[in-house]
């Protein structure tokens, strides 16, 4: 069995989160349904850039903005467990006796009954799941909260795209943000349309409320152990920075 050393244990966990993939123009709105109309429709078809339109009316503001305290929550929690679990690591290396350069921490391991081996490695591998388990939850909870934030801007906007559908005499409108488009003529784009029709009559754009990524304490160097020993992976929300949703007035 080979010794896990509080260095290479946290180095496999990564602190600095990417979250190019949850901005605003990454993630798609919730498919406009197909608007169908009278019998002397045209049947021609327009799209929409729902994104574009957000950025555009300052809609995404407050969603950039919280996105950003998110990802430092999350950041601040992912170093509060390094800190911990390391911390935990090393006391239980003293315990053991694991002490000196890594050569020699490597030997001294080797020496130690299987028991023990095996309750130090329970504790590495427990506390490297615990950390992954922090970091997926986190990450739904935002991915959760940019989808609800596009459940806003369609509901919101659905009304003035029907709207301006019929004044041009479209049948179905597409979001580009959902249906994958090879090539449109732009003339059948609607969106800078829809956006002038927001700006002189704002529709009405609820507030999604900021998620509380973390809502439970840091576990003991015991609790560690425990789940360990009996290889329960209990996932964990450690405490929280509170943190609030505003409302947000479309301009």
């Amino acid at each position: 069995m080979r010794l896990v050393t509080c260095k290479n244990v946290f180095l496999s966990v990564i602190c600095a989160v990417g979250f190019a993939g949850l901005s605003q123009s990454a993630r798609a709105a919730d498919t406009l349904p197909q608007i169908k109309f009278d019998s002397d429709a045209t049947g021609r078809i327009g799209t929409i850039d729902t994104a574009k339109l957000a950025k555009d009316l300052g809609w995404d503001r407050e969603m950039n903005a919280n996105m950003k305290v998110l990802e430092g929550q999350l950041i601040n929690e992912m170093q509060k467990l390094n800190t911990l679990f390391g911390a935990q690591l090393e006391a239980k290396q003293k315990e053991l006796g694991l002490m000196g350069t890594d050569a020699e921490k490597t030997e001294k391991f080797k020496k130690l009954s299987e028991a023990q081996q095996q309750q130090y490695a329970g504790m590495a591998n427990q506390a490297q799941q615990m950390m992954g388990q922090v970091q997926q939850y986190a990450q739904q909870q935002m991915q959760k909260y940019i989808a609800d934030w596009n459940k806003e801007y369609s509901e919101a906007i659905r009304p003035l795209v029907q709207q301006v559908a019929v004044e041009k005499r479209i049948s179905v409108v597409l979001n580009v943000q959902v249906v994958p488009v090879v090539y449109t003529d732009s003339g059948v784009d609607i969106t800078d349309t829809v956006a002038k029709v927001a700006r002189n009559k704002p529709p009405t754009l609820n507030a999604v409320a900021l998620p509380k990524l973390f809502d439970k304490p840091l576990p003991t160097t015991q609790e560690v152990l425990n789940m360990a020993a009996t290889q329960n992976v209990k996932p964990i929300t450690p405490t929280p920075t509170p943190g609030t949703g505003t409302g947000t007035k479309p301009k």
